[in-house]
């Protein structure tokens, strides 16, 4: 693990935890941040570009009151266990897939963490969010993102976008959503396999990230031939939502676990993981799956 940037990422989950005064003792700029994002929420439906600052120094655009762009603009990161899980298993010359990239947050971690010997791939298929991501990623030589979903096969399919103020959620499917949200538009994007486009270009990734809002399985089924021959870590979000038409969280685990003879990691806390136990029913959650882990990051 990159000690540095554990140190630097550690501190930032240290003073989230500290009260508001401080907060803006320890980081006098909180203040601004704080009273911007409440003026911006004044206006219903009104979303605000921001320059936020990541953990390890890099800037990227935002959209507050949006709320991964919130957590990035308050606290410098997004998700403890995905930033831990690429702090100790993305190492300098590897290939990155991240599927689902938003903005490009994790693209530029992983840009970092990969170095210029590296390649990240940030495939974001909502336009709208595409080109906040593009522009974030712009002039990085080893950040190529793409206006793509990732599905079970190559077409073209219908998408659901709710809008720059709740782009997190957009879908294919059914979103962890208020069902009072109305959707801005509805969307053709171009869906591709990831075997098919791992082996036109002849890029396979020793990472992939997937946070798919409920289409996680379908991006696995287009990426069959990479997990059972280039085995990748995979890092997944999972969270059932309820909806009919989509398979659950436990599916998806089954599939990487008992089809594709992953193991499987859940993290537990101060940079630690320990083998995951399958549920029934999964709450909000991102899992690790790989075929061994550094006993360094293990608990225990």
């Amino acid at each position: 693990m990159d000690n540095f940037l554990t140190k630097k990422f550690e501190w930032c989950l240290k003073r989230r935890q500290m009260s508001r005064p401080m907060r803006i003792l320890s980081e006098p700029s909180c203040m601004y941040r704080y009273l911007n994002l409440q003026l911006t929420k004044k206006t219903p439906g009104k979303v605000k570009p921001v320059s936020a600052q990541l953990f390890w120094g890099d800037r990227m655009t935002v959209m507050i009151p949006e709320v991964v762009s919130t957590e990035l603009y308050f606290n410098h990161f997004p998700e403890e266990p995905v930033i831990y899980a690429m702090l100790g298993l993305v190492k300098e010359g590897m290939t990155v897939f991240d599927i689902g990239a938003h903005f490009g947050s994790y693209s530029l971690l992983a840009a970092k963490l990969v170095g210029l010997t590296g390649c990240v791939h940030a495939f974001e298929p909502t336009p709208s969010t595409y080109n906040i991501l593009r522009k974030n990623v712009n002039g990085r030589e080893n950040i190529i993102a793409h206006n793509l979903a990732a599905y079970s096969e190559n077409t073209s399919i219908q998408f659901r976008d709710y809008g720059l103020g709740r782009s997190a959620f957009n879908t294919l499917f059914s979103a962890r959503i208020d069902e009072q949200w109305e959707v801005e538009s509805e969307i053709q994007v171009q869906a591709i396999k990831l075997d098919e486009f791992s082996q036109k270009l002849n890029v396979f990734p020793d990472f992939v990230k997937i946070d798919a809002e409920s289409a996680e399985y379908y991006v696995l089924l287009g990426m069959r031939y990479l997990v059972e021959r280039k085995r990748p870590i995979i890092s997944l979000e999972v969270g059932d939502v309820g909806a009919a038409q989509i398979y659950s969280s436990k599916d998806v685990v089954r599939l990487l676990t008992t089809d594709f003879g992953y193991r499987c990691y859940e993290y537990v806390g101060q940079g630690l993981f320990s083998p995951h136990m399958g549920k029934q029913k999964y709450e909000y959650d991102n899992l690790i799956f790989a075929d061994a882990f550094p006993a360094c990051l293990l608990e225990g």
